[in-house]
């Protein structure tokens, strides 16, 4: 009778683990938000998350104060300003970790005037071969002959002979374009050549440049290195610009 009963409970065990096992079931963990009373979140979250689950925050911007926000007691560092047609509000990312989760918004000094968002009159992404120790390097380029310097002496680095869609976009540009407008020319490398780019807002900080860039990865990739030259189109109203940061939102 014992042996019986153990043989029934390992059969009800198999069962319940094979349920879970085959039935595409994952567990989720519980985020609780914990705020301070003057920050605004503005994205609708869940309450339940998979483990390594990517969770975006949006709140409104705290004006003359920069906001710092902890996951279960670890930083998870201060906020990217994304400039919308709403205005500017403030984007945190990171992964569900493998428990519940206390989102933590705190209050830090500093902060300051906001940067102003800087209008692209156009951009083009092209795709070309790829170097070490490039990723996230720029050229601010204002006339043709700075742009014809760099496309020969680069041309062996990033296989720009072969690269038709570069071509094509530097063809765009003469003399009669630069008297308006200047390019900010972005190289990025990838880990796989089906990642691709999105420019999300672009913003200036007196003689600084920051852009926000979003990676996209699709379901399924590769391993090939991939180069890819971006071509921002700007203004001369922003021509003291001299820095350019560059951030990657995966």
């Amino acid at each position: 009778m014992k042996k019986r009963r153990l043989l029934a409970m390992a059969a009800i065990l198999f069962c319940v683990i094979g349920l879970f096992s085959f039935s595409g079931c994952t567990a989720k963990y519980k985020l609780s938000i914990k705020n301070e009373p003057n920050i605004a979140v503005l994205s609708r979250l869940k309450t339940r998350y998979a483990a390594g689950e990517q969770v975006m925050v949006v709140t409104e911007v705290v004006l003359d104060a920069d906001v710092e926000v902890f996951l279960n007691g670890q930083s998870i560092g201060k906020q990217t300003a994304v400039y919308t047609e709403n205005g500017y509000q403030w984007e945190y990312y990171f992964d569900m970790p493998a428990r519940n989760a206390v989102l933590k918004f705190e209050i830090i000094s500093g902060g300051g005037l906001l940067p102003a968002p800087v209008e692209i009159k156009n951009i083009w992404y092209v795709r070309t071969g790829w170097a070490e120790n490039t990723n996230k390097s720029y050229q601010i380029i204002k006339s043709v002959e700075a742009l014809n310097a760099y496309s020969e002496s680069n041309k062996a680095i990033f296989q720009l002979e072969n690269a038709v869609a570069y071509h094509n976009a530097v063809k765009n540009y003469d003399d009669d374009f630069f008297e308006t407008y200047f390019i900010v020319l972005v190289v990025l490398e990838e880990g796989s050549g089906g990642n691709s780019h999105k420019v999300r807002s672009c913003f200036s900080d007196q003689r600084e440049l920051t852009l926000n860039v979003e990676r996209i990865v699709p379901e399924a990739g590769d391993c090939a290195m991939q180069g890819w030259h971006i071509f921002l189109e700007l203004s001369k109203d922003y021509g003291d610009i001299d820095r350019v940061k560059i951030e990657i939102i995966n």
